[in-house]
């Protein structure tokens, strides 16, 4: 049998970390601006936002399902 040598993952410290706490910030802010924000269907800002806070709510499924 021939021995491998052992690999060791490298640390990545406290990057999850900070990714996490800045997909939530962000998702609170954008959140905070939507409520405040005249909604008019006519707007194609609207349609920008609501893509923006589904991609944020993916990120904080895929955050708090890999913790």
């Amino acid at each position: 049998m021939s021995s491998h040598p052992a690999i060791k993952p490298s640390p990545i410290g406290t990057k999850g970390l900070w990714i996490a706490l800045t997909v939530l910030v962000l998702w609170f802010a954008h959140l905070a601006f939507l409520l405040h924000y005249p909604l008019h269907f006519s707007d194609p800002l609207v349609l920008v936002f609501v893509l923006l806070q589904m991609h944020l709510y993916t990120g904080l499924f895929i955050t708090a399902h890999d913790s």
